[in-house]
């Protein structure tokens, strides 16, 4: 057996199966993790750009909020001081009041968003009827003088021929013809923080509470 020689044959598939099996523990214990590696690092990286994306989105919304309180504050069209968190009994009473002599309305509050580390606002969806342009537009005046301070965000009003909107009313003059209408708007609401409250900002998909005499 010792003087076995191998034939030419048998020495080129030995050298191949050596071959084949450096390639195998090369690729297993060498490309692979070397390639697993590299995935792990490009996902930090994109996460990485992510987070710094989502930051700086957070960052120019709270600035947007800060300067959108600011200018009402300014304005002298609102209320001047925010009320503390949680207020939400007192917005529900409030909107009840101003929306609730109509045939027919629905109040929708969206999940709570911080605005900024000390500012949490409270967004509405409002939508009722209505005989008048001016009856709406009313209802938006009256909120933003309220004692609540609060942004109007958008109104809109509508019939079965034709659609008004707007996005940051003001009370600006318009008219239309009268009959039966839908108003729909959104309100923001803003409340101060005190250090120590617990706020609970509702995960991305979660629904508001409602509020409506459908």
């Amino acid at each position: 057996m010792l003087g076995y020689k191998f034939s030419a044959r048998e020495k080129i598939l030995l050298v191949a199966l050596v071959v084949i099996l450096v390639g195998v523990g090369f690729y297993q214990l060498v490309y692979v993790p070397l390639q697993n590696r590299a995935k792990e690092a490009q996902e930090q990286v994109v996460a990485a750009r992510d987070g710094v994306l989502t930051s700086e989105a957070r960052v120019q919304r709270m600035k947007r909020m800060q300067d959108q309180i600011t200018q009402l504050k300014q304005s002298g069209t609102g209320a001047t001081t925010m009320p503390t968190f949680d207020n939400i009994k007192n917005v529900m009473t409030l909107l009840n009041g101003s929306v609730g002599g109509f045939s027919d309305f629905e109040i929708i509050f969206n999940d709570l968003e911080m605005a900024s580390d000390s500012v949490v606002r409270r967004g509405v969806d409002i939508t009722f009827s209505c005989d008048a342009y001016d009856q709406a537009r009313g209802v938006m005046n009256a909120l933003q003088r309220g004692p609540y301070l609060c942004t109007v965000d958008s109104l809109s009003f509508r019939d079965k021929d034709a659609t008004k909107s707007g996005s940051g009313f003001t009370g600006s003059s318009s008219s239309v013809q009268s009959g039966t209408y839908a108003a729909t708007a959104h309100v923001t609401f803003f409340e101060r923080v005190t250090p120590g409250t617990v706020v609970p900002v509702a995960s991305e998909g979660t629904s508001g509470s409602k509020s409506s005499n459908k």
